[in-house]
């Protein structure tokens, strides 16, 4: 049974961002340039569906509650509606799902904290975005910092 942490990371909505999956170890990541978290989250989970052999089982855990609400009715095929939001990549996961025993889990703000493969999927989704972000979006993101640390936010 594989167990499977993911992570997506935006420094601003609509700006560059990051994914990552960590599977029994095993870190996968990616990026896209102006997107948005939600779909740095779900990308993470079909990637990282993507990525396991058919007949894999897998237990999926993401901070991300709709994704786990709607991912399980459709893997459970309750639901085969798409959601409007990010569609392609509900086709995907839909697509990355078949032959495959998959269940996704909430992992809470309360646990997330203390667990080392979500902080690793956190650390590597954030790294992922970083690299492609430009000059400005680095900048207006090591500004944002400071005012958060300094309290003028």
């Amino acid at each position: 049974m594989n167990r499977v942490f993911t992570d997506g990371s935006v420094f601003h909505n609509r700006s560059a961002g990051g994914w990552a999956a960590v599977i029994n170890g095993t870190t996968l990541s990616g990026s896209e340039h102006t997107t948005n978290n939600f779909r740095m989250e779900l990308l993470a989970v079909v990637s990282a569906m993507e990525h396991m052999e058919p007949g894999s089982q897998a237990v999926i855990y993401t901070d991300d509650l709709f994704i786990v609400k709607r991912g399980n009715r459709i893997v459970a095929a309750k639901d085969s509606r798409m959601p409007k939001s990010e569609q392609d990549l509900w086709e995907r996961f839909t697509k990355a799902a078949q032959g495959k025993l998959i269940g996704l889990k909430h992992l809470e703000a309360g646990t997330k904290k203390d667990c080392q493969e979500h902080n690793a999927a956190h650390q590597a989704a954030r790294e992922a975005a970083f690299k492609i972000m430009s000059f400005e979006e680095r900048v207006a993101s090591t500004r944002e910092a400071g005012a958060v640390e300094r309290g003028d936010t």
